[in-house]
């Protein structure tokens, strides 16, 4: 009996680790994101938003087309002959009084086209067309800004979920393993070779295996709506992604790297420009205004010698506006001042999260060396307990605490990895490589310089 239950041990114990790190096939990070970047409604908006700012730039350009204008209207002049219109201000007897009065000329209709043109503005429209231009170049780097963030998001809900599924997976092996030891436990018991200390030892790791069981099912369920919800899909199993090879070798480049390519740096530059054109135009309303308008009214049918053309040139000159001009200048410039405050408030986060992801990172990288050598060797643990548990050398909390060890050095493993990836992808945000195009998506990429379709003026 005692040799058939020490290989019905080993029968769970090796079925165990086999569940342990046997993958199904799985979809990665790509597939996941890939469908996501599809379907999901949050990219959709985003490039939604940018194309309704792009679309901006293009009503500017009617300030530099003249205005055309066609108008068609008649008049006729009535007189009154009684010379009263409410006699003894009686207006009721009064309401036939249209019936005297007599027409002094026959219905005339006649057309009008005005053609009207700003020939100068202070060059207002000018700014105003440059001030779009440069919204323009900010909304494209807050798109791949905004976009690096919400992929991030669904990388972090990805790693989330693989974490509490395996670890979910883990617990529940752990619960069927104190089962059977229980089991075993009780039939040992029973034939005189256990005690009921011993039988009460597997049921406090069978009770608190249960208990983490309950809690990381709990934990998976939270996560899969969320999951489900970003990528559209739900699959029972999910590969970690690797480690990528193209990250900067030293804190130096991945300094130098991030500052040069910042997509929130050029977000905040690109701003401040746009506010520096705001401070023009606002300084440039105390400027002349030229306007120009050239009218032709001709009776209809058209009759070109009864018709009438003019043109006409008007300057106006600002006197006094009561300082609209340097109020609304001085707000503008307060405003710039508070960007330039905030680009450099931001350019100092980007400079500690550099350093901090990086330091993180590294420190993870060397963690993980030691995390793989406690699976090691609490593997290796694990069947030497579980041969001197057999030999009769020691009691059944020697295994349980071995067995203990060997599920805590599993779920240690797989937190610190999924804790390195995302700081690798951290990394890869600061120094822009997490747009769809630069994980390589299998889609058709959204490309805001596409979009944008700037006329030259002048």
């Amino acid at each position: 009996m005692l040799t058939l239950l020490k290989k019905y041990i080993v029968a769970i114990l090796c079925s165990i680790l086999l569940t342990c790190s046997f993958s199904c096939s799985a979809i990665d990070i790509n597939t996941a994101l890939t469908n996501a970047y599809k379907n999901s409604v949050k990219f959709k908006l985003l490039q939604d938003e940018f194309l309704q700012q792009a679309n901006q730039y293009q009503k500017i350009y009617t300030s530099f087309i003249p205005e055309v204008h066609i108008s068609v209207a008649s008049s006729e002049r009535y007189h009154n002959t009684s010379n009263s219109w409410f006699p003894n201000n009686n207006w009721l007897s009064e309401t036939n009084n249209l019936n005297r009065m007599q027409s002094l000329n026959a219905f005339n209709p006649r057309a009008e086209l005005t053609i009207s043109h700003n020939l100068f503005n202070g060059g207002q429209d000018l700014i105003r067309l440059k001030a779009i231009k440069q919204k323009s170049y900010t909304a494209k780097e807050k798109f791949y800004n905004d976009e690096q963030e919400l992929i991030y998001e669904g990388i972090e809900t990805y790693l989330n979920y693989y974490s509490f599924l395996e670890t979910s997976k883990l617990y529940e092996a752990k619960v069927q393993y104190f089962q059977k030891m229980l089991e075993i436990e009780n039939q040992k018991l029973a034939l005189g070779e256990s005690t009921s200390v011993s039988v009460a030892n597997a049921q406090v790791q069978l009770s608190k295996a249960l208990s983490e069981h309950i809690a990381g099912i709990t934990a998976v369920q939270n996560l899969e709506k969320k999951f489900y919800n970003f990528f559209g899909i739900l699959p029972s199993n999910i590969e970690l992604p690797r480690i990528s090879n193209d990250l900067e070798k030293s804190e130096t480049a991945l300094m130098n790297s991030a500052l040069n390519n910042s997509f929130v740096l050029n977000y905040y530059k690109n701003q401040i420009l746009e506010q520096q054109l705001k401070v023009k135009f606002c300084r440039a309303a105390v400027l002349p205004k030229i306007n120009a308008q050239f009218s032709v009214i001709s009776p209809l049918p058209f009759q070109p010698e009864h018709s009438t053309a003019t043109f006409a040139v008007e300057m106006r000159i600002p006197i006094f506006n009561h300082n609209t001009a340097f109020l609304d200048s001085r707000t503008e410039i307060r405003a710039l001042n508070m960007l330039i405050s905030q680009y450099k408030d931001k350019l100092e986060q980007i400079k500690m999260s550099v350093v901090s992801e990086w330091k993180q990172y590294n420190s993870i990288k060397q963690q993980i060396e030691y995390s793989d050598d406690y699976v090691k060797f609490a593997t290796i643990a694990l069947s030497a307990t579980q041969h001197e548990y057999e030999l009769g050398n020691i009691r059944i909390t020697d295994l349980l605490k071995a067995q203990n060890n060997f599920y805590d050095s599993k779920i240690e493993n797989i937190k610190v990895n999924v804790a390195l990836l995302k700081h690798m992808y951290k990394i890869k945000q600061l120094t822009n490589k997490l747009t769809a195009k630069s994980l390589n998506l299998n889609v058709k990429y959204f490309i805001p310089e596409q979009k944008q379709k700037f006329k030259k003026i002048l």
